[in-house]
C-alpha cells in the first residue's frame, strides 16, 4: 500500500514538473516581448531586441568593444543610413554567431559591421566563451547553435531540451527590463572621459593555436550573410593591449579568410592615434566616450570610401 502510495505521488510530481516546463515558454516569451516593446532600448535586452525586433539597415555585432566603440547616431547621420548597435558585453564569438543567424532568418539588414577581437579564433576555451549565449536558449535551434551546444559539454544537449532551463534566471532578467535598467543611445552605452582606471598597456601575447570549430563557425557564418545578400565589414577596435597578434596563427587564419571571401578587414587594433593616446581610453580594453567618438569618424570614413 504504502508503495503504490509513493508511486501515485510521484507521478503526481512528474506530472507537474512536465505541465509547468510545457508553461514555462509561452508564459516567458509573452513576458519578454512585453518587457521589449516597453522598453526597447534598455541594455539587457539587446540580444533580444537584435533577435525579435531589430529592422535597420546596419547592425552592429560584437562583444563590450562593440557595446563601446561604436555610436550609432554618428553613423547613421553621415552614412544616411538607420543603424543599430547590438553588441553585448562578455558575447564572445559562439554567442555572436547564435545571434546573426537568428536574426538573419528573420530579415537581412543591407550591412553588418562585426567588431572581432584578436583573440577571437584562440584555441583556449572556458566557460566564458559561453555565459552569454543563454540569452538565445529561449529560441529554436538551428545547425549552428547545436554544434555550439555540443561543445558545452556531453549533459548540455540534454539540458535543452527542459524549458524550465532554459528559461532558468530569466524572469527577474525580464521584469527588471521593463520596470528599470540601463538605457543605450540605439545599442552603444558610453563610458565617461573621466577614466574609472588608469589605463594601461599590456604585452602578454596570446595564444597561437586556433580553435577549429570556432573558425569553421565563423567563415560558414560569413558565408551565409553573403548568400542572404548581407554586406559584412570585419573590424578590430582599438585597445591597448600589445599582444603580437598579426604575427600569429590566428591573425593570418583571420585576414585569410577576410580575403578569400573578399570581406574588408579594418584593423585598428594597435592604431597610433589611439595606442599612444591613453586619455582616449576608459581602461585597457576599452576607449571612453571621446574614443568612441574619435574611432567612430575613421570607421565612417573608412565605410564611405568603400559603401
Amino acid at each position: 500500500m504504502k508503495g503504490s502510495q509513493f508511486f501515485i505521488r510521484a507521478l503526481v510530481v512528474l506530472a507537474s514538473v512536465v505541465v509547468l516546463d510545457l508553461a514555462c515558454k509561452p508564459a516567458m516569451d509573452a513576458l519578454r516581448k512585453v518587457s521589449l516593446r516597453a522598453n526597447p532600448d534598455n541594455y539587457e535586452m539587446t540580444s533580444y531586441y537584435g533577435a525579435e525586433m531589430a529592422t535597420e539597415d546596419m547592425l552592429i555585432i560584437g562583444a563590450s568593444r562593440a557595446t563601446h566603440h561604436y555610436i550609432p547616431a554618428m553613423l547613421q547621420d553621415s552614412l544616411g543610413l538607420s543603424v543599430r548597435n547590438l553588441g553585448k558585453d562578455g558575447a564572445y564569438l559562439y554567442c555572436q554567431i547564435c545571434q546573426v543567424r537568428l536574426i538573419l532568418d528573420r530579415y537581412t539588414p543591407k550591412y553588418l559591421i562585426w567588431d572581432v577581437n584578436d583573440d577571437y579564433l584562440s584555441h583556449n576555451l572556458d566557460w566564458g566563451d559561453f555565459i552569454e549565449i543563454s540569452d538565445y536558449y529561449p529560441y529554436p535551434l538551428n545547425d549552428f547553435s547545436q554544434s555550439i551546444v555540443k561543445e558545452m559539454g556531453p549533459f548540455q544537449p540534454v539540458s535543452m531540451l527542459s524549458n524550465l532551463y532554459r528559461y532558468n534566471s530569466k524572469l527577474p532578467e525580464y521584469l527588471f527590463a521593463f520596470v528599470s535598467g540601463r538605457n543605450s543611445q540605439s545599442g552603444y552605452v558610453p563610458l565617461p572621459a573621466g577614466q574609472q582606471f588608469t589605463p594601461e598597456k599590456t604585452h602578454t601575447k596570446i595564444p597561437e593555436s586556433i580553435h577549429p570549430l570556432k573558425t569553421r563557425l565563423l567563415e560558414e557564418m560569413l558565408l551565409y550573410c553573403q548568400e542572404k545578400g548581407c554586406r559584412v565589414l570585419l573590424a578590430t577596435s582599438p585597445s591597448l593591449a600589445d599582444d603580437g597578434v598579426q604575427q600569429t596563427k590566428q591573425y593570418d587564419t583571420l585576414v585569410n579568410m577576410a580575403r578569400r571571401l573578399s570581406i574588408p578587414y579594418f584593423n585598428y587594433h594597435t592604431d597610433p592615434r589611439f595606442f599612444n593616446d591613453l586619455s582616449l581610453f576608459w581602461d585597457t580594453d576599452h576607449l571612453n566616450e571621446r574614443g568612441a567618438a574619435l574611432y567612430t569618424a575613421c570607421m565612417i570614413e573608412e565605410l564611405r570610401s568603400i559603401l
